[in-house]
């Protein structure tokens, strides 16, 4: 018998450690032929009655019918553990259901976004119900949107459903609920955003990143806008986050291939909003090189990459997260980059680095620099490291290896008197990873 089981853990030292309940959540069995999936947790921050709670959403699939079904469990805040039974909230004659998002708003509401179909529809569609009682009932579903996918759409056809570095059983929709709970302008804002290839039927070659927003708690949906701003419907851009800073700005990333006409080459983009959703400033790459997704995943039996980004954040960073490989050796390392969000909406990355404690980058100035950089930086282990000077389309300026570096607390310096004056990313590679930050030669 395989056991699909779904558990929890809680830290109370900030995440230095952890406790793993020991009753699951819920437990899926090949013996009944039922899969539990795509779970997300949800914690109610609020002031409502309902403080404290702490919610899942997840897929259940039974596989001698192949039906599917959308779960919630809830933890009361007083609780031991969660529920024993589930509350359904997908419609018993919805015959497809997947991929479940869940959060909470500042007055205790729950909502939840998943992805469905009724008996003989063509068409996915995007639906979202909310709790106003701590999880015990949900409202009827409302339909946000239609979506078409490939690998998940009645007239998809051989190549139309290859994605290259990603399995065909994980091209799916991705979509992602935050809400606005800032106390603001945009206070109790709905927003969400997925992946696609068009509404009913297929509208591009290439995949595109969606957002839509709801003003009246998930009443009605803005019309669905494209978020990826690459003009090209031929190139793929896939497997989006977002998130809500405290002051209300909306960040969404992705994985982005619009700088390869092949559709195998692949950087991680990202935009943000300071006027709830109604634009979006010019967006930018984070990486400051590609990976091969012709390659990826050739380490863990071609699996691919997976599509569990997140991003979090606090009052003046984005923090996504995304698996890269752009050593393009087959390896997937897990990246996060450290984005300044401004009001003004200027752009720009402070810092990208693997989620290692090898290496630490305590400063790196001056920045303005003119015609030398010291880099001040601590190493966990000894390493060699190779330091590269990477300006805007990519190329590799300048280049030194530093020889075996011991563990220590080190300071270098880096003669930058021949470059001219631009923006430049510098990327230190080791045997612990690579890292990459930005700086500016001024005269």
């Amino acid at each position: 018998e395989l056991l699909f089981r779904l558990k929890n853990a809680i830290s109370h030292d900030g995440g230095a450690t952890w406790e793993i309940y020991p009753d699951p959540i819920d437990v899926g069995s090949s013996n009944d032929s039922r899969i539990i999936d795509k779970e997300w947790l949800a914690a109610d921050l609020s002031d409502s009655e309902y403080r404290g709670n702490l919610y899942v959403a997840y897929a259940q699939i039974d596989l001698t019918d192949t039906t599917y079904q959308i779960l919630v469990k809830t933890k009361d805040a007083g609780a031991t553990d969660f529920d024993t039974e589930p509350v359904r909230i997908s419609p018993e004659d919805m015959v497809f259901a997947q991929f479940t998002s869940i959060d909470v708003d500042r007055e205790g509401v729950v909502h939840v976004v998943f992805i469905g179909a009724y008996l003989n529809e063509e068409t996915l569609g995007l639906y979202h119900t909310k709790s106003m009682d701590g999880g015990a009932t949900f409202s009827s579903v409302t339909k946000i949107s239609d979506l078409h996918i490939p690998c998940f759409s009645p007239d998809d056809t051989g190549n139309d459903c290859i994605i290259a570095g990603i399995d065909k059983s994980r091209v799916y929709s991705c979509n992602h609920l935050r809400v606005d709970k800032s106390g603001g302008e945009y206070d109790g804002n709905l927003y969400l955003t997925w992946t696609a290839n068009g509404f009913a039927t297929q509208d591009t070659g290439g995949l595109d990143i969606y957002f839509s927003k709801s003003e009246d708690g998930g009443e009605t949906w803005s019309q669905p806008v494209v978020v990826n701003q690459d003009e090209d419907g031929e190139s793929h851009n896939f497997f989006s986050s977002i998130w809500v800073s405290p002051d209300g700005k909306i960040a969404i990333s992705w994985y982005d291939r619009r700088n390869d006409s092949n559709n195998v080459l692949t950087d991680y983009y990202m935009t943000y909003s300071a006027d709830g959703g109604a634009s979006f400033v010019a967006d930018f790459s984070l990486t400051s090189s590609p990976t091969d997704f012709a390659s990826i995943g050739s380490q863990n039996n071609d699996f691919g990459v997976g599509e569990y980004n997140e991003m979090i954040g606090t009052d003046y960073y984005a923090i996504p997260f995304w698996a890269n490989g752009n050593e393009n050796d087959g390896n997937i390392e897990i990246f996060a980059s450290f984005v300044p969000l401004s009001a003004s909406g200027m752009v720009g990355v402070e810092r990208i680095s693997q989620i290692k404690g090898d290496l630490t980058l305590n400063n790196l100035y001056p920045n303005p620099a003119s015609n030398f950089l010291f880099v001040d930086l601590s190493l966990a282990h000894s390493s060699e490291i190779t330091v590269e000077i990477i300006n805007s389309s990519g190329q590799v300026l300048k280049a030194e290896k530093w020889g075996a570096l011991t563990a220590d607390q080190l300071l270098k310096k880096i003669d930058i008197s021949g470059l001219p004056e631009a923006i430049y990313q510098l990327k230190m590679s080791g045997n612990w990873g690579t890292m990459s930050t930005p700086f500016v030669i001024t005269r």
